[in-house]
């Protein structure tokens, strides 16, 4: 309930304050009662974490929180991929120093949600040098496939950034039942260079590439500035047909 009203980083004693809090909390229950749970509950099971923690440095949340979002939700046509910087001054090995955001410090976790609802299905830790993708494969691309996993087969649409974009990308989660679109950076090499030249553009003038399945958008802005887009889902035609009837259900 915290949550659906963004009250996570609000202070206990204002959420159970009769005149500034929700009555539906003081409803269920007290705020005594609130905070001896608090201490109590825990997410991990402490008699393997030692073990556990020797392949998997973040095992304390991903056993039970992380496996536990991936069954227990049915996410709509449309899904979301980014990554995310969570708060955290404490001592960790994968701490990170991020100086253009708000907090600065933190725990670096790239999530998959379902556009809809905004749930979580899927995250995945930055563990630094710990996180290792195969060899010949960006990082971006390892990531996205291991969080799209739970999602083969089933003819949804993944949007990211162009931190996660690459055309090999695309192309493999098309064999594996999905679809994407994304913003694509300029110096892949797959762009041809008539395609990132803005003296052949006008501001607002697009300009189109196809290639197979997939479509290359560029964008001239206002500015002179141009942005490139790189959608599969426009050339699926029996997958936008799919999502219809399914969102009609």
């Amino acid at each position: 309930m915290s949550g659906v009203n963004k009250d996570n980083h609000a202070a206990t004693e204002e959420m159970f304050k009769p005149t500034m809090g929700i009555p539906a909390y003081r409803s269920g229950l007290s705020e005594r009662r609130f905070c001896f749970l608090l201490r109590c509950i825990g997410f991990d099971d402490r008699a393997t974490r030692d073990e556990r923690q020797k392949e998997d440095p973040f095992a304390a949340v991903s056993q039970v929180f992380i496996d536990n979002c991936k069954h227990r939700y049915y996410p709509s046509e449309n899904i979301t991929i980014d990554e995310q910087l969570l708060a955290f001054r404490g001592r960790c090995g994968f701490r990170m120093y991020i100086p253009n955001k708000p907090a600065k410090y933190g725990l670096k976790v790239m999530l998959i949600c379902d556009f809809e609802s905004r749930y979580m299905l899927n995250a995945m830790p930055y563990l630094g040098k710990k996180t290792k993708p195969p060899d010949a494969v960006a990082l971006g691309h390892y990531v996205a496939m291991e969080l799209c996993k739970l999602c083969f087969g089933s003819k949804r649409n993944i949007t990211g950034d162009n931190w996660f974009t690459s055309v090999s990308l695309v192309k493999k989660l098309l064999e594996k039942g999905l679809t994407y679109v994304g913003t694509i950076r300029k110096n892949k090499e797959e762009i041809r260079e008539e395609m990132t030249d803005k003296t052949r553009f006008k501001p607002r003038q697009c300009a189109f590439r196809f290639d197979d399945n997939t479509t290359l958008l560029t964008r001239c802005c206002p500015n002179k500035s141009s942005k490139n887009l790189l959608p599969s889902f426009h050339q699926c035609i029996d997958t936008l047909i799919f999502m219809k009837r399914e969102s009609r259900k």
